[in-house]
């Protein structure tokens, strides 16, 4: 089976797990950071019958985990995560500033985007925050 990466949409590579499908990693920029981090766009898990189950996505500054059915219930759910600045203590000399996503909105719907039109993901995650 042949999937194509929702944001660069080249050919994704499967897993050990034929089950499971990623984006090769690659230098993704962070504008609002003024960096380029080594990640993959995307890692997808597919069920028995062929259907997209779970989905991670990186676009723009968001990550969304997106799953078809939430553990605790039996509707989709999109966790909305942020890549921000997570310094260390101010005294602590020896550990250089890291970043990390962090959880910034979560939502029951499975959200669906132009993942690589990166302006209009982030009007998106403008419009969920003011109707949620």
């Amino acid at each position: 089976m042949s999937i194509s990466c929702p944001v660069c949409q080249n050919p994704m590579t499967q897993a050990g797990n034929p089950k499971i499908h990623y984006c090769p990693k690659r230098k993704i920029n962070f504008p609002h950071l003024n960096i380029n981090l080594d990640m993959s766009h995307a890692t997808v898990y597919v069920s028995d019958s062929g259907k997209q189950i779970y989905l991670n996505i990186v676009s723009a500054e968001y990550r969304f985990e997106i799953s078809d059915v939430d553990e605790d219930s039996l509707t989709p759910k999109t966790v909305i995560t942020r890549l921000q600045r997570n310094d260390k203590s101010s005294w602590d000399h020896s550990v250089d500033t890291r970043f990390e996503f962090m959880d910034f909105l979560t939502i029951n719907v499975m959200v669906n985007l132009p993942w690589n039109d990166h302006a209009k993901v982030r009007e998106a995650v403008k419009t969920y925050l003011v109707f949620s």
